[in-house]
């Protein structure tokens, strides 16, 4: 698996219909919206390894910008693939890339920087 590779963008699904539908999606990694990149993806290097990482395992991810929280934006699965989301977040902590704890403490710096005073 490559973990340090891109965001394979034209694998991104678009998690709004599915929320239309009433269906939640499932998010895994939270981050300001005013970090997305024209591609709406973080411009933050570690958030777009950590989302990478987990599409390199097969795991398809979606990137939600209007959401219900204002001014969040968040990386997301579809309910079916919850599952191995899990799986997948375990193996990459068994391999030390990532711990399990990592997008939480991610999502939190990323969120204190953006602070507006």
């Amino acid at each position: 698996m490559d973990y340090s590779g891109p965001i394979d963008l034209d694998q991104l699904f678009d998690p709004q219909p599915l929320y239309e539908r009433g269906e939640c999606p499932y998010s895994f990694f939270a981050f300001p919206l005013s970090i997305a990149n024209q591609h709406g993806v973080p411009n933050d290097q570690q958030a777009q390894e950590y989302i990478a990482a987990v599409q390199a395992d097969g795991v398809p991810v979606g990137i939600w910008l209007a959401t219900p929280v204002e001014g969040t934006a968040y990386a997301v699965v579809r309910p079916g693939d919850i599952e191995l989301l899990h799986r997948t977040i375990e193996q990459l902590a068994d391999t030390r890339r990532f711990s399990n704890t990592f997008a939480a403490e991610l999502c939190e710096k990323l969120f204190q920087q953006n602070i507006e005073p």
